[in-house]
């Protein structure tokens, strides 16, 4: 008997660069968008530069995994491997390491206090996300763009145009920082007339930068994210630069955040 000869599959090198494969940047983005509706405050929470830690016992580990490669999409300047986004792990949080630290899926015990794990003097500076209980502890969002991002989520039905959708929108997001760094903080605009008393040069320089982000469409909301991004922008131009390649390698952004948190629950 004559065995019939498999058709070979053809596919293109559009169908391998967008594929996403499990595990990867945004994997599954579609389902976590339409199963928590507090989606925004955690994409709020990364962008801006605030770390969240997803915290769940050991039996949630797979699940907290590829809950963490999800919102790596929102991790500015995140690019695998990286020390920003750690997917598990049974080491207590420490403040040194929050300087690194973005996104992170952390195990705690399971009779024992979480404050083993994660110490009180660390949550006020940390977005955190009660896995079994559905709670998200975090300032809350009130800004355009990742409102928009959440309520486009009806209008797909499968993750690759939907992230397709995300990337641009962050992408106009990021070209915006890109102006508000170039034009407003490097060329000087920041630093004209501002007075020497400190307190005053820190009210006068955020009420310049925050009327040139409204001229090029950035809302109040969303100059946080701004500025975050900027702060990005900066440490990637350094890390180009010659002459500082040796030390460079261990600078990142650091934001020390004293927001308000809010209990929000599924």
């Amino acid at each position: 008997m004559w065995k019939k000869k498999r058709k070979s599959e053809t596919r293109s090198f559009a169908d391998w660069s967008t594929a996403i494969l499990p595990l990867s940047s945004g994997y599954n983005i579609h389902s976590f968008m339409c199963q928590n509706e507090f989606s925004p405050h955690v994409m709020y929470s990364l962008m801006s530069g605030r770390p969240v830690i997803i915290l769940a016992t050991s039996g949630y580990e797979t699940v907290v995994r590829q809950m963490v490669a999800t919102l790596a999409l929102f991790v500015p300047g995140y690019s695998f491997p990286s020390q920003s986004v750690i997917p598990w792990s049974y080491q207590p949080i420490k403040m040194p390491d929050l300087t690194r630290i973005k996104l992170i899926g952390l195990c705690k015990p399971e009779r024992r206090s979480t404050s083993r794990v994660l110490p009180h003097s660390i949550r006020a500076y940390v977005s955190i996300y009660y896995y079994e209980k559905n709670t998200l502890v975090s300032p809350c969002y009130q800004g355009g763009v990742l409102t928009t991002i959440y309520n486009k989520r009806r209008s797909f039905k499968r993750d690759e145009p939907y992230l397709s959708y995300i990337h641009c929108e962050l992408l106009q997001l990021a070209s915006k920082a890109e102006a508000f760094y170039h034009t407003f903080c490097i060329s000087g605009a920041s630093h004209e007339t501002l007075p020497f008393n400190i307190f005053q040069m820190c009210n006068v320089y955020n009420s310049k930068a925050m009327t040139f982000c409204k001229n090029i469409g950035v809302k109040e909301g969303d100059f946080p994210i701004i500025q975050y991004l900027t702060e990005v922008i900066k440490v990637q131009q350094m890390k180009q630069c010659q002459l500082f390649q040796n030390e460079v390698d261990s600078i990142c952004p650091v934001k020390v955040d004293f927001t308000e948190c809010h209990i929000f629950k599924k």
